[in-house]
């Protein structure tokens, strides 16, 4: 099963993934070194864009919140305001000890992270609040972020 060791690695393999696919979809990796709260990626295909905040977290933690480093208020102000704009906006996160990536919008994230009681609820109760792709299918979770849906 595939790890990574942080979020930069895991943003790595993002990014060279996408590239992987060709022309059909152009990924750019921001920095929010000049514009705080900037998503991590803005990606586009076929005329549309969508703003993508990932995290990376080793495993699921036992209680308390998923994330370590939270979605800060600046960035989910980013994305609300890129989905105002007409964008496609999500929060990626990937999970080392399942070996894939589940994906969220960014309401989900009102208060910057998740409890682990929350995400669990999320998964089991209210499936259809998030959707779960391994690290290799990222074509698919591109798809799916995009609206062509591959399930």
């Amino acid at each position: 099963m595939r790890t990574f060791k942080s979020e930069n690695d895991f943003n790595a393999h993002l990014t060279s993934s996408i590239k992987k696919l060709g022309t059909s979809y152009k990924a750019i990796k921001t920095s929010d070194r000049f514009k705080i709260g900037m998503a991590d990626f803005l990606i586009f295909h076929k005329g549309m864009c969508c703003a993508v905040e990932s995290k990376y977290i080793s495993k699921i933690p036992s209680k308390g919140n998923m994330l370590k480093h939270v979605v800060s208020g600046p960035q989910l102000s980013f994305l609300k305001g890129m989905e105002l704009a007409g964008a496609k906006t999500h929060i990626i996160l990937g999970i080392g000890s399942h070996g894939g990536m589940a994906v969220f919008n960014p309401d989900r994230f009102e208060t910057g992270n998740m409890t682990v009681k929350d995400f669990k609820e999320c998964v089991h109760v209210y499936p259809a609040f998030h959707h779960s792709f391994m690290f290799d299918d990222i074509e698919g979770m591109l798809k799916f972020l995009f609206g062509e849906d591959p399930l």
